[in-house]
């Protein structure tokens, strides 16, 4: 029975992985299955294609520059994201360096699940707006990002930014409560959705989606984005997600089964099972190195299934040797 045990819970996993593989597998697709599969239909170097933006029944958007600009850059953009705060001064040279030429029209695309203050600074710029100050109070918030983005009332600094502008405080303060400015904000937020926009800062010129890594490449850089589910959708529509032709996932699933097993082995006293546990946590362990590095690098985008797999993979490594070191001792 002993030497019996340990292949029969191995079935039994085996049994209930596959089954729910099964049913995954005939489950409606996911949101990043069609990416995935755009990627494998496409030439493994061929550009993502952009999104063409969609008609414009939004307030008209804040903009800086000529609004009859023959460049039209439309930017959907959230006050605590990072990026956006390293982009607000390019963009903001860049009308300046060409007035006539460059229009850039802003939107408010908070990500509220991820960046707690950055619905009440789009809130803020937009009070100001109704003082017209807009502009102003845009790039105060992104100047003084770091001031404010982990305060515990961010609202109190917003007003102070408010009465150094020369603004009417309570009027201000009053206009961040109202409706006015709370539905200009969810007008662009539906804009935003109506595009398939999942991160910022995201661009549109002349009513084409400029691609992140296109920004980056044409506006500073190399930098990330800001995103709650855009960086899955990117991490598994590029052509690392697949090698021969099969899913990177399923080599993962199978290093986690085959390395389940060997752990199972090892318990019931396996000698060498334990030996190639250490090696082949340690290989899966670069191997999740690797991944991370083609993420935050090549991608510029982080897939949070991909950055789970990492951590567990680490504490595995850790586990092990920790074992590995009791046993020595002992």
């Amino acid at each position: 029975m002993k030497k019996t045990l340990p292949v029969l819970i191995i079935a039994v996993v085996l049994l209930v992985a596959l089954g729910g593989g099964a049913l995954l597998m005939r489950s409606p697709s996911s949101d990043v299955k069609p990416a995935a599969s755009a990627a494998t239909n496409a030439a493994p170097n061929a550009p993502r294609p952009a999104r063409a933006a969609v008609a414009d029944d939004s307030p008209p958007a804040r903009v800086r520059g000529r609004a009859d600009a023959p460049v039209k850059l439309e930017e959907f953009s959230d006050f605590q994201c990072p990026t956006c705060g390293l982009m607000h001064g390019v963009l903001k040279q860049l009308v300046a360096k060409y007035p006539t030429q460059v229009g850039v029209a802003f939107r408010n695309f908070p990500l509220r699940e991820i960046h707690r203050h950055a619905a009440e600074a789009a809130l803020a710029a937009e009070a100001a707006g109704m003082q017209g100050k807009f502009w102003e109070m845009h790039d105060l918030i992104y100047e003084k990002q770091n001031e404010w983005k982990d305060a515990a009332d961010a609202r109190a600094l917003f007003r102070g930014y408010a009465q150094s502008l020369g603004l009417d405080v309570n009027r201000f303060a009053a206009d961040m409560e109202g409706s006015v400015v709370a539905m200009r904000i969810v007008a662009d937020e539906r804009r935003g959705a109506a595009l398939g926009i999942h991160g910022t800062p995201t661009f549109f010129i002349n009513g084409r989606e400029l691609t992140f890594d296109q920004s980056n490449e044409h506006l500073n850089g190399t930098t990330l984005q800001c995103s709650i589910t855009h960086g899955c959708a990117e991490v598994l529509g590029s052509r690392y997600a697949t090698v021969g032709g099969l899913p990177l996932a399923a080599f993962g699933a199978a290093a986690y089964f085959t390395a389940f097993s060997l752990a199972t082995l090892a318990a019931f006293g396996y000698a060498s099972a334990r030996r190639l546990l250490t090696v082949l946590v340690a290989l899966m362990f670069l191997f999740s190195l690797w991944l991370l590095y083609l993420q935050a690098f090549v991608l510029h985008a982080f897939c949070q299934y991909c950055l789970l797999s990492a951590s567990v993979t680490t504490l595995l490594l850790v586990v092990v040797l920790v074992q590995r070191f009791a046993a020595r001792r002992v």
